[in-house]
């Protein structure tokens, strides 16, 4: 709880129903971490930078999925642009 995990580097590790709170993750790479079944709400996932699928499994509140949004896109390798002009 309250932990600061910012840049940190998380690698194999296993966390499995872990219930992480008020936790700042900006910066956080998973790599080959498994997460399946923690409870990850109430913390700043924004501006995680690696391991879309390591959160596979996890708990999440419906405010934290704009947090994800960069991660997804990026790691998806979307081309977010605007509407194309009408006419």
């Amino acid at each position: 709880m309250d932990c600061v995990l910012t840049n940190a580097t998380l690698t194999s590790c296993r966390l499995p129903n872990a219930v992480l709170r008020s936790c700042k993750l900006m910066g956080t790479e998973l790599d080959a971490c498994h997460l399946r079944g923690a409870d990850l709400r109430g913390n700043d996932l924004a501006g995680i930078k690696a391991g879309l699928p390591n959160l596979a499994g996890v708990i999440l509140a419906p405010d934290q999925l704009p947090d994800l949004a960069d991660l997804a896109v990026t790691e998806l390798g979307v081309t977010v642009a605007a509407p194309p002009p009408h006419g």
